[in-house]
């Protein structure tokens, strides 16, 4: 897969969430699948490639990422996400995992969470994303529909899982996140882009009416979730 310029657009919904990388950033990402996120970072901050890591268990993605242009160049790293983060002493500024942590099991992930954040550098965040139980018609399939899920989240137990197995005090930022349409020149697949976010919108609207009458927040399909150390400003 080539990096398309039609995804510069796409990620910059997560701009304000990223926000302030520097050049000289350290950033992680575990079990990059479409690699495209790291580039998009490396591409507008002008990231060094040395300081941008993407880690996976599969050899098979490895070798991908080793052999194409855009990707060449990181730090490509074949390792267990655990076993990776015990040995290493770097601190890194920003650890991304989009869709990664529901197909983690509980008990991995309650121990996969202190080292995430004893990997951090100071006031520095981990970027979660992972499909929402909270969107009943749309949150809900995207979870069953593949096999591989183990674990799901709402923006209750995402909060909960990594309070209680933090070793440091942290904040947690829960936000509703929705994709913006992809446009082409290609008409049946803008059409298509069009009707999934038609689809998406219809769920978003019918999980709204039901949560507002019980006094509840809208929710997404999708949720982004925010972790940072917590510091005595913060406090």
């Amino acid at each position: 897969m080539k990096y398309k310029r039609k995804n510069i657009n796409f990620f910059k919904i997560y701009d304000k969430y990223i926000v302030p990388l520097e050049k000289n950033s350290i950033v992680l990402e575990i079990w990059p699948g479409n690699w495209n996120f790291s580039y998009y970072l490396y591409k507008k901050f002008n990231l060094s490639e040395n300081n941008i890591y993407l880690l996976d268990i599969s050899i098979t993605v490895i070798e991908k990422l080793k052999s194409q242009n855009e990707t060449k160049n990181f730090n490509i790293i074949l390792s267990d996400s655990i076993e990776y983060l015990k040995k290493t002493n770097k601190k890194f500024d920003l650890i991304i995992m989009r869709h990664v942590l529901e197909h983690m099991k509980k008990d991995y992930i309650n121990k996969l969470i202190p080292y995430l954040i004893n990997s951090l550098s100071d006031n520095w965040k981990i970027l979660i994303e992972v499909p929402n139980l909270w969107n009943y018609p749309l949150g809900i399939y995207m979870f069953f529909w593949d096999y591989s899920h183990e674990t799901w989240f709402t923006e209750k137990s995402i909060k909960e899982c990594f309070l209680r197995n933090s070793t440091k005090e942290i904040e947690i930022l829960t936000t509703n996140i929705f994709y913006p349409i992809e446009f082409t020149f290609n008409p049946l697949r803008l059409l298509k882009n069009i009707l999934v976010r038609l689809i998406e919108f219809i769920s978003i609207i019918s999980t709204f009416l039901y949560r507002r009458i019980r006094g509840q927040w809208v929710r997404t399909p999708r949720l982004l979730c925010i972790i940072k150390i917590k510091t005595k400003k913060s406090k």
